[in-house]
């Protein structure tokens, strides 16, 4: 939590559009409104509308995918979407907290199939990053930054990004 997965995602599906010209269709949603999604189509009858939506993408990135883990009816619209997308040849990325082996109640042919993609697995900040990071959060805050404020900060070691803030609003 809080290292940047969800803004790498949405840098990730930003930067698809740019690169192409603003021709794909991006579908950029959490995993929880993936499933609130399903769940109105299939009380409404929409099922078949929802498939064409989620098949047209040309991008499809879903964030904290580890919420479909133990739903047995989204799983397995998932699949069918992944296994539509990924025959046409399109990007699909999804993020989660945990890598897929460690996602509990995923059924294993969701797993075998994330798991056969590129598995990245994002890291606290190190120091050279916390001496890019406090600039910027005490820039942001408004508060002039400082150069040995900086490098005293930056040696203190973070656990994710949202701690680095936390230390710069206690600061100001």
């Amino acid at each position: 939590s809080g290292v940047g997965k969800t803004h790498l995602e949405n840098a990730i599906g930003t930067e698809m559009i740019n690169t192409s010209g603003g021709a794909p269709v991006v579908a950029c949603v959490s995993a929880q409104a993936f499933m609130d999604e399903l769940i109105a189509a299939l009380q409404d009858g929409g099922v078949d509308r929802w498939r064409t939506r989620y098949r047209g993408a040309d991008v499809l990135v879903i964030d904290d995918v580890q919420f479909v883990a133990g739903k047995e009816r989204t799983q397995e619209e998932l699949f069918h979407v992944f296994n539509a997308l990924h025959s046409e040849g399109k990007q699909l990325v999804f993020v989660s907290d945990r890598p897929p082996r460690q996602l509990d109640g995923l059924e294993d042919r969701l797993r075998s199939r994330f798991e056969g993609g590129l598995v990245v697995e994002m890291q606290a900040p190190d120091r050279a990053l916390r001496e890019r990071l406090y600039p910027h959060c005490l820039n942001d805050a408004e508060t002039p930054d400082r150069e040995a404020l900086i490098a005293l900060l930056a040696d203190r070691a973070a656990s994710s990004v949202r701690e680095v803030i936390g230390v710069v609003n206690r600061i100001v």
